[in-house]
């Protein structure tokens, strides 16, 4: 199947039905619109030092800020656990 590139008008058109407004974006939640394409609005900011990962028969608790490090640097969203445990250099892993 060959690619079809979509070309959407910017904004959110409220006034129309999804019908009528064919070509145009109908609904959105925390979105803006730069060089006329959606940009999700908001960050990875937290205000939690730590983040508790609740494993099967252990907990692992890593520092947030080396795991938004970790991501930014490998340019990655998803990571195996058992790769970012050894890569890090601060967790704890609780048995339970």
């Amino acid at each position: 199947m060959p690619l079809t590139q979509l070309n959407f008008q910017p904004g959110i058109d409220i006034e129309n039905t999804a019908t009528g407004a064919e070509g145009k974006w109908i609904d959105c939640d925390k979105v803006r619109f730069r060089k006329g394409l959606p940009q999700k609005i908001g960050s990875f900011k937290s205000k939690a030092d730590k983040m508790v990962f609740d494993m099967k028969d252990q907990f692992i608790v890593v520092d947030t800020e080396e795991l938004h490090q970790y991501l930014k640097d490998n340019n990655t969203k998803v990571v195996n656990l058992e790769q970012l445990i050894s890569s890090l250099e601060w967790n704890i892993i609780l048995p339970k």
